[in-house]
């Protein structure tokens, strides 16, 4: 009979484990992810240290050993590295080459997911909105282009600092993705930056201008979970999640 009365205390096992690897200067992305992810999945979040001066062989062993602080008693199905400027860079290459690994589960880096929903949605003209300077929107920008996306259109906010990324109001961000998506020449908007928070905004922009709205945490929380063997519902995820 205890027994019993014992084993009816606990809850099923999730259906996965997931864990996200976020910049300790990021403001704005792990509201965003927790948002996304459903109830049955355990997600877990680590800070990746981004001092100045780091050696890339440093980041990358920071990278390892904050995914093995996210559960390290229990089997993780899949990370997600939310850094969108360091996924465009060497450091998705090396994360796509199976380079940076925590040893325990298939890391995801938003370069990665970002592709990967295009390709489900399959636009034929992309707006391109980043928080970036002219520098790092163009990188973005040409590999994009390169991997056979056709950006039609594009703004670069030039934001420098992560705070200053996450407190870019709501407000301003309804007008300048609504001014991109009223566009003929879009069929798409691509948000790109893990700490600009738009992720609430999907929904809204998608009803008004009837076009698929793709943000870096949209993306790397769908792929994510996909290669997790699981998938998200949540009423703010846009087409995206559904899909």
């Amino acid at each position: 009979m205890g027994t019993h009365l014992v084993n009816r205390c606990f809850e099923p096992e999730p259906k996965a484990r997931v864990g996200f690897l976020l910049l300790d200067t990021d403001h704005g992305s792990d509201r965003e992810i927790l948002s996304l992810v459903p109830d049955e999945v355990q997600v877990g979040i680590s800070r990746v240290p981004n001092y100045e001066n780091m050696t890339s062989a440093e980041y990358e062993r920071e990278i390892a050993r904050s995914a093995n602080m996210i559960y390290p008693d229990s089997p993780v199905d899949a990370f997600g590295y939310a850094c969108s400027s360091g996924s465009f860079g060497a450091v998705g290459d090396r994360i796509e080459a199976g380079y940076v690994t925590s040893g325990r589960a298939p890391m995801v880096d938003t370069r990665e997911a970002i592709f990967a929903a295009l390709d489900t949605l399959a636009p034929t003209g992309i707006a391109l909105l980043t928080p970036y300077v002219e520098e790092l929107h163009e990188i973005v920008r040409k590999q994009l282009g390169a991997r056979g996306f056709d950006v039609a259109l594009s703004c670069a906010l030039a934001v420098e600092s992560n705070d200053m990324i996450a407190r870019i109001s709501q407000e301003a961000l309804l007008d300048i993705a609504g001014a991109m998506l009223k566009d003929d020449r879009v069929d798409s908007l691509l948000v790109c930056c893990n700490a600009l928070r738009i992720v609430s905004l999907i929904d809204r922009l998608e009803e008004e201008y009837g076009k698929p709205v793709v943000a870096s945490n949209q993306a790397l929380v769908w792929r994510v979970l996909r290669r997790a063997g699981c998938r998200s519902e949540v009423e703010n995820g846009g087409i995206l999640l559904r899909a």
